[in-house]
C-alpha cells in the first residue's frame, strides 16, 4: 500500500520538480555575481568563499539535471513517434485481414461443409479477429490524461448487471463486495476495457479443476487511495511469476481452457492505469488462485456509508 501511495504521490507532484529547477537556476546565478563580488572586493573571506562554492555546485547540478530532463524528453517523444507509427501499422494490417476474414466467413457460410466443422472453422476465425482488436488496443498511444472524476462503484454496478447475461451458462459463482461512492480519476471508456479485460481473464484462466469460476469483485477505499480487484480460484501462479504476466505476450503456467489468448489483456490493463496515474499488482492468493489489484488516488466521495454486499449469481 505504502508503495502504491508512493508511486501516485510522485506522479501527481511531478510538476513540482520543474519549479524546483527554476529555483536552483536562480541560485546560481546569485552564485556567479556573488563570485565576481568577492573576486573584486573581499575575497579573503573564507566563509564568503565557500557559499559561492557551494552555490556554484548547485548551479552544476541544477545544469545537469536540466540536461538529464532534455535527454528524458526526447526519448518520450521518440516513443510517442514509435507508438503513433505502430498503431498506423496494426491499423492497415488489421483493415487489410479484416476483407479477407470477413469474405471466408461468407464463403464457408454458402459451402457443403458440416455444421460441426463450420463452427469450428468460425471459432478460429474469431480468434484472429480477436488477436487483432488486442493488438490495436494494445498499439494505442496514451491520449490525453482524464481531468473528471467518475463513481467507480456506480461503474462497476453497472458493468456487472449488463455483464451478467453473458457470464450465465459459463458456470459462473460470482461474489461482489463494493464500497460506496468511491471516485477515481479515470475514464469511462478506459475503466470498462479494464474491467472486460480482467474478467476476461479469469473466465479464460481463473478455473478450478472442475471448470467452475469463482469471481470476487471487490472495491475498497482507505481515506487516499481506491483499491479495485478481481480475484478467481484457479491454478494460479508462482508469486516470482507475477510480474511477467503483464508484460506483452506472456500467459505464464495458466492453462487457457481453449488456448485462444493472445497474452495481452494484462499488458493493455496495465497500460491504461498507468495512464490514470494507477497501478496493477497481480497477487498469488493462498489455496490458490490470483488476484488482480489496481490502486488509484481517491478523489471527492458523496457518502461514507457501509459498503454493500451483493449475493452470488448462481452457476
Amino acid at each position: 500500500m505504502f508503495l502504491c501511495q508512493l508511486a501516485i504521490a510522485k506522479r501527481q507532484k511531478f510538476s513540482l520538480f520543474y519549479r524546483a529547477l527554476l529555483v536552483l537556476t536562480l541560485i546560481l546565478a546569485s552564485g556567479l555575481m556573488l563570485e565576481a563580488i568577492l573576486d573584486q572586493s573581499i575575497s579573503d573571506d573564507i566563509w564568503l568563499n565557500a557559499l559561492c562554492d557551494v552555490l556554484c555546485l548547485l548551479g552544476l547540478a541544477v545544469i545537469g539535471t536540466l540536461a538529464f530532463m532534455n535527454y528524458v524528453d526526447r526519448a518520450l517523444i521518440n516513443r510517442q513517434r514509435t507508438e503513433k507509427e505502430s498503431e498506423i501499422m496494426l491499423a492497415g494490417l488489421s483493415h487489410d485481414l479484416r476483407t479477407p476474414l470477413t469474405r471466408m466467413r461468407l464463403e464457408i457460410e454458402l459451402s457443403a461443409m458440416s455444421e460441426h466443422s463450420k463452427t469450428a472453422i468460425d471459432h478460429d476465425l474469431a480468434q484472429i479477429e480477436h488477436a487483432l482488436a488486442q493488438l490495436m488496443n494494445y498499439a494505442k498511444p496514451s491520449r490525453i490524461r482524464p481531468i473528471e472524476n467518475i463513481n467507480l462503484s456506480a461503474a462497476l454496478h453497472t458493468f456487472i448487471q449488463t455483464e451478467k447475461r453473458r457470464w450465465q451458462g459459463l458456470n459462473v459463482r460470482l461474489a461482489v463486495k463494493i464500497a460506496p461512492d468511491v471516485y477515481v480519476r479515470i475514464s469511462q471508456q478506459d475503466i470498462t476495457r479494464v474491467l472486460m479485460n480482467l474478467v476476461d481473464n479469469a473466465l479464460r484462466y481463473g478455473r478450478d479443476d472442475r471448470g467452475q469460476l469463482d469471481l470476487l469483485i471487490r472495491l475498497e477505499r482507505t481515506d487516499a487511495l481506491a483499491f479495485l480487484e478481481i480475484s478467481d480460484r484457479g491454478r494460479g501462479v508462482k508469486p516470482e511469476d507475477t510480474e511477467n504476466l503483464i508484460r506483452p505476450f506472456v500467459r505464464g503456467h495458466r492453462q487457457s481452457s481453449d488456448g485462444a489468448g493472445t497474452g495481452l489483456g494484462l499488458a493493455i490493463v496495465e497500460r491504461l492505469m498507468r495512464r490514470a496515474d494507477a497501478e496493477l499488482t497481480l497477487i498469488s492468493r493462498e489455496g490458490g488462485g490470483l488476484t488482480a489489484q489496481i490502486c488509484a488516488a481517491c478523489y471527492a466521495s458523496t457518502a461514507n456509508s457501509k459498503a454493500t454486499t451483493v449475493a452470488a449469481m448462481p452457476s
